[in-house]
C-alpha cells in the first residue's frame, strides 16, 4: 500500500528500500508516508516522478507520457476518420457542392420553363383561385423531381 500512497510501483519502492538511508519504520505507528514522500522525491529521476491526484492509483503521467498519450490518442482518431472516410461515411466538400449546384441549377431550369413559358398561356382567363391551385401542384412537381434527382446522386456516389 505504501507505493500505491506514494504514486510508484512495487518495484520502485524496493528499490528505495535497497538505499541505505531509507526511512523506517515506526513502531506500533507504520511508516511516515511525509517522511518516504521527501525520501521518494530526493531519490527518483524526473521522468519517474508523479504528480499526487485523487484517482485510482494515486498518481497522474508526467509530462512526458501526458504527450506521448494525447499522440496516441490523436493516431486513433486520425485512424478511425481516415477509416471512415474508406467506408465512405465522408464525401469530398467539391463532390458535395458540385451535386448541390447540379440540383440547383436544375431547380432554376424547370422554374423558369413552367413560370415563364409554360404557364402563363394556360392560366389566360383563370381565376385567382384556379391560378394558385395550376402553380401550387406545378412547383410541387419541380420540388419533388429536384428531391428525386438529389437522391439519386446521393445513391449513386454511395453517400
Amino acid at each position: 500500500m505504501l507505493h500505491q500512497r506514494l504514486g510508484i510501483s512495487r518495484p520502485a519502492l524496493e528499490r528505495l528500500f535497497e538505499l541505505p538511508h531509507h526511512p523506517v519504520q515506526v513502531p506500533g505507528k507504520g511508516w511516515d508516508v511525509g517522511e518516504w514522500e521527501r525520501f521518494r522525491d530526493a531519490n527518483f529521476s524526473y521522468w519517474n516522478r508523479r504528480e499526487k491526484k485523487n484517482g485510482s492509483n494515486g498518481s497522474t503521467p508526467n509530462p512526458r507520457d501526458a504527450a506521448f498519450i494525447k499522440r496516441q490518442l490523436l493516431a486513433a482518431e486520425k485512424e478511425q476518420f481516415d477509416l471512415d472516410v474508406k467506408r465512405e461515411k465522408y464525401c469530398l466538400k467539391s463532390e458535395t457542392s458540385d451535386r448541390i449546384m447540379k440540383n440547383f441549377g436544375l431547380l432554376v431550369r424547370e422554374g423558369d420553363k413552367a413560370f415563364m413559358h409554360e404557364l402563363p398561356p394556360r392560366l389566360e382567363g383563370m381565376s385567382a383561385g384556379e391560378i394558385a391551385k395550376v402553380l401550387g401542384r406545378r412547383w410541387a412537381d419541380i420540388r419533388e423531381k429536384v428531391a428525386r434527382s438529389l437522391e439519386s446522386s446521393n445513391g449513386a456516389n454511395g453517400h
